[in-house]
């Protein structure tokens, strides 16, 4: 394994962080309307997620 993988990994943590913040950041600019549709986004995204299967497709028993 390369020396360089966790310090690619802790690069890739800073950089999710520090989009984070900025993302945080222009939530606090939104108007209360503008929260509340990107709230209403976020649910429906969650509830109909578990309904999505993006992973490999599985193979059935033969009978």
């Amino acid at each position: 394994m390369s020396v360089t993988r966790p310090r690619s990994l802790a690069s890739e943590i800073g950089r999710t962080r520090h989009l984070m913040r900025r993302i945080k950041k222009h939530l606090d600019d939104l108007t209360e309307d503008e929260r509340a549709q990107i709230q209403d986004a976020v649910t429906l995204t969650r509830r109909t997620r578990p309904a999505v299967s993006l992973g490999m497709p599985t193979i059935r028993p033969r009978s």
